[in-house]
């Protein structure tokens, strides 16, 4: 099977070689270019960039209003003093805004930051698991009395 050529710098080449010209990762410049859309070219001069500070299509961080200024959930963490993942998760699990998630402490309002009083997920597996054994016991019942009438 002929690998699919693309054009660049006046040649029809295959990724993984436009990849070793522009000592990129081949794996990085194919996901570029069959997975996010981009041309050759845009995916080539796109810098390579680590996971942890940019995705892999470069979108900026995501900014919210915070006393008057845009900035990152980091920016805001490193200047009231909280953990990053200590707002991601007030943000996410409890559905606040960024200022609500900086100015609610657990230490003020401990009943803010419990979980719902829904069962965990290993509390539901437990149950799930119990009445599957107790399902299982009433038919193995069941089928003993069955059993003992047709003999």
């Amino acid at each position: 099977m002929k690998r699919k050529q693309y054009p660049f710098e006046g040649e029809r080449l295959t990724l993984s070689v436009i990849a070793k010209r522009t000592g990129m990762n081949a794996g990085t410049l194919y996901s570029r270019v069959n997975y996010y859309g981009m041309s050759v070219q845009d995916a080539v001069s796109r810098p390579i960039t680590p996971r942890h500070l940019s995705n892999p299509i470069g979108k900026p961080a995501r900014r919210h209003l915070f006393k008057g200024e845009m900035l990152t959930v980091a920016e805001v963490a490193a200047r009231v003093g909280v953990k990053v993942q200590t707002l991601r998760y007030r943000m996410a699990q409890h559905g606040v805004s960024l200022d609500e998630a900086v100015t609610q402490s657990s230490a003020i309002h401990p009943t803010r930051w419990l979980a719902p009083s829904q069962p965990s997920s290993s509390q539901m597996l437990i149950a799930e698991r119990q009445q599957r054994l107790r399902n299982r016991y009433l038919i193995r019942r069941m089928a003993g009395v069955f059993a003992k009438v047709e003999a």
